[in-house]
């Protein structure tokens, strides 16, 4: 797994907003990310603000962002300083859309960050990301894009706040075993190993 260095995590902060704080990031903020499915659920809702770091592509801006007062873009952040960033939300959005067999089958950089931060993972039902939160159901909940039932799912996970906020610490505590420096052991006895049968 492609876990991050631990040091680059810190410990929640508890959100002192009333409002259900949701982060996605990725390198572009842009079409054919997920963002289409997940914004009408979010659009003027007074109890949940929506934060995207990256580059906003203008005609995504335009078309999905502009005049939504409870969707803000960041500037993309260098990792260390994304990683700690994610500290003071309450969810994380790994929206994999399934596009292509990768996708797929990859569990994503922004899930397994979000999971060494502690936030609770929403993600979409991809193979990997179900595989990943079946191992750990403490971390999050698996949805589907495109079920006709999303909007039903997404409410009852907003009115789980409270619950999702006074469990962040424990999930946060929880991952501290998986990062870098763990697995980076197993790829290096695993390099020893193919040494030792040649």
């Amino acid at each position: 797994m492609n876990y991050f260095p631990k040091d680059e995590f810190v410990p929640p902060s508890m959100a002192e907003s009333d409002s259900f704080q949701l982060v996605w990031f990725s390198q572009n903020i842009s079409f054919r990310r997920g963002l289409e499915q997940i914004i009408p659920l979010v659009d003027g809702r007074k109890n949940v603000e929506l934060h995207l770091y990256g580059n906003c592509k203008e005609e995504f801006y335009n078309q999905w962002i502009a005049g939504r007062d409870n969707i803000f873009v960041h500037n993309a952040l260098s990792q260390p300083d994304l990683h700690k960033e994610l500290s003071l939300y309450d969810a994380g959005l790994a929206i994999e859309p399934g596009r292509d067999r990768n996708n797929e089958l990859a569990v994503s950089n922004k899930m397994l960050a979000y999971y060494q931060a502690g936030l609770y993972i929403i993600a979409s039902d991809t193979p990997a990301q179900r595989d990943f939160l079946k191992t750990n159901q403490h971390s999050g909940i698996v949805l589907s894009l495109y079920d006709s039932g999303l909007e039903s799912r997404f409410e009852k996970i907003l009115e789980s706040l409270h619950s999702i906020r006074s469990t962040k610490q424990a999930r946060y505590y929880y991952a501290w075993s998986v990062n870098w420096e763990s697995e980076s052991e197993k790829l290096v006895k695993l390099w020893e190993g193919l040494g030792a049968t040649r």
